[in-house]
């Protein structure tokens, strides 16, 4: 027994193989974790991110303010782009109503054509003298001449052909028709029926005064009404010029409708508007006649092969919009949009392209300002060209985006220069605070190894500091735990000694009896003698055991001591490895 004692002595301590393992893998995490860079690395990350943040934010900013100029810039470019327009329109207008006060006025628009009534009856006129001259040659009988003059006269036409020559014989009461081109019918009739009282403001047959006229003045004007040709109403008022041939006894007569007077006080005004331009001929103006619902273009200098076209045909949907300084198609038709808004509020603004004669667009875009003449039945429009607008948000928007970009670079050298001023800042502070704790987890390592003669410093009055001050005194109080140990040990040891000389003595004893009780075997004739002397040093024997037993108990006791301190050597062990644990804690902590 005494010898199994003595080998379990002699075997290693678990904790004392485990311990050089658990220093080994401690340095290897100390080598994997390093807090100063860790520290480097969480400056650096903080000062990038805050000043990307800020540059970003800058950018947002400066973007925010481009996109919020480029809006304003378009908006009073168009405003004054509109103005511009109007402007021009309203010039125009002047023009319109002054033409249109023209027509109001009887008197000037009689004046305006009697020169051309005058100037047709002349054309007639001259082709009777030529047949006179003709028949005085005889080369012509006077029948002849007067059936061929007639013909010749039945084809005179002005106002774009809807004036004619008519003539009627210088016969009283009531004159006969000799030609009409537009009422044959009518020729060689007597014009006596009542529904020929046509003459404003007077009862009298119309013919008849005309008749009645030429007898008295040779010529003269009427103002009267007469159904169009194929119309079946009263009639329309007309203005006509005649003239008497007394040789003949002819009267020559030509009229024009009021209305045609009208049209064609509009016509020279459409002339004069088709010849006006601004910006060196770019700007040009166009009308829209309006009949209640239809519409058709009535002049396009630019576009001469629209004229006449309806407002809704599909070559006309090429409404557009600008954003950004592009052109967004909206496929709307701009022209019926125009007469919608102008049958609203009497004017219109739209941006879209003119079709070309292809019914493709133009590359220009422009943005029209459109406005009604309500006494024409006109819409007069111009458009300026927004290429000026698009250009310049374009040339903002690249400015910008450069700008942006400078600021982007200038950003990108700051955060370059702030992290390389960062990672000294942070070597230092890392330093700081890694240097300290690299010298607790030195020595600490050192504790663990067993060597307790290590000193920590702790001047810092900061967490550091106090950290390694309390790692001092445990050190300290596992210092004065050990030398109780050792004390422990010492008296462990020498009780195990007088226990194991105790022990031989009871074996020596028990080996004696034994011997006692051969020599009693074989010499069982001096038994009865013997009996004194075995009962005598058998009560010996138990005495020797009673000691023995006694120094046992000692010897069990002091062997539990034992247990109890090695127990908190194998405790203190583990705090110490605790220890370290807690320091690379505070460490991955600190780098948080």
């Amino acid at each position: 027994m005494a010898e199994q004692k003595n080998q379990d002595q002699l075997l290693p301590d678990k904790n004392q193989t485990e311990q050089p393992a658990k220093v080994k893998e401690l340095k290897k995490k100390q080598k994997k974790k390093s807090i100063k860079f860790r520290l480097i690395g969480v400056f650096i990350f903080t000062v990038v991110v805050a000043v990307s943040v800020t540059t970003l934010v800058a950018i947002y900013d400066v973007v925010e303010r481009v996109e919020q100029d480029i809006i304003v810039y378009q908006e009073e470019q168009t405003i004054t782009l509109q103005s511009k327009a109007k402007g021009y329109i309203d010039i125009i207008f002047e023009i319109l109503q002054t033409s249109y006060e023209e027509t109001k006025n009887l008197e000037n628009l009689k004046n305006r054509y009697n020169s051309t009534l005058i100037g047709v009856i002349d054309q007639a006129d001259t082709i009777i003298k030529e047949k006179k001259r003709q028949v005085a040659r005889r080369e012509i009988s006077l029948a002849r001449a007067k059936y061929e003059a007639a013909e010749e006269i039945r084809k005179i036409r002005f106002n774009k052909g809807k004036g004619y020559v008519w003539i009627v014989n210088n016969i009283l009461p009531y004159p006969r028709i000799i030609m009409d081109p537009i009422n044959p019918e009518l020729e060689g009739v007597r014009m006596s029926d009542p529904k020929y009282k046509l003459i404003l403001g007077s009862d009298k047959n119309l013919f008849t005064y005309i008749v009645e006229v030429c007898r008295s003045l040779g010529e003269g004007f009427v103002e009267y009404r007469w159904p169009r040709p194929g119309a079946d109403n009263v009639g329309d008022l007309k203005y006509s010029y005649f003239r008497l041939d007394d040789e003949w006894d002819w009267v020559l007569s030509c009229g024009i409708y009021y209305d045609e007077i009208i049209d064609s006080v509009k016509e020279d005004t459409l002339k004069s508007v088709r010849a006006l331009s601004y910006d060196f001929g770019a700007g040009v103006f166009w009308v829209v006649e309006v009949e209640e619902e239809k519409a058709k273009i009535l002049m396009q200098p630019k576009h001469e092969e629209l004229d006449g076209l309806s407002v809704d045909d599909p070559r006309f949907k090429t409404t557009i919009s600008i954003e950004d300084g592009e052109i967004i198609q909206q496929y709307d038709n701009f022209l019926r949009q125009i007469v919608n808004d102008c049958k609203i509020r009497s004017d219109a603004t739209v941006q879209h392209y003119w079709p070309d004669e292809k019914g493709g667009e133009q590359i220009q875009a422009e943005l029209t300002y459109a406005k009604s003449f309500s006494s024409f039945n006109w819409i007069i429009g111009t458009g300026v060209s927004t290429s000026s607008i698009i250009n310049n948000v374009r040339a903002k928007r690249e400015e910008a985006d450069e700008q942006n970009l400078f600021f982007i670079i200038k950003s990108g050298g700051v955060i370059l220069l702030v992290s390389i001023l960062g990672i000294f800042i942070a070597l230092g502070l890392a330093n700081s605070i890694s240097k300290p704790l690299l010298n607790v987890v030195d020595n600490s390592t050192k504790v663990v190894e067993g060597d307790l003669t290590v000193k920590f410093a702790y001047k810092r009055n900061d967490e550091v500091g106090r950290l390694v001050h309390a790692i001092a005194i445990m050190v300290d109080t596992l210092k004065n735990l050990n030398k109780k140990i050792y004390v422990a040990i010492i008296i462990l040891t020498k009780n195990l000694r007088i226990l194991y000389q105790t022990s031989s003595k009871v074996r020596n004893s028990a080996d004696t009896q034994a011997v006692t009780v051969e020599e009693t075997q074989r010499n069982i004739q001096g038994l009865a003698k013997m009996v004194d002397t075995i009962m005598h040093e058998s009560d010996k024997a138990n005495n020797y055991a009673e000691q023995a037993f006694t120094k046992a108990k000692t010897g069990i006791k002091s062997m539990r001591l034992l247990e109890s301190e090695m127990t908190k050597i194998e405790t203190s062990s583990v705090e110490i490895a605790s220890i370290l644990g807690v320091i690379n804690e505070i460490a991955e902590q600190t780098n948080l």
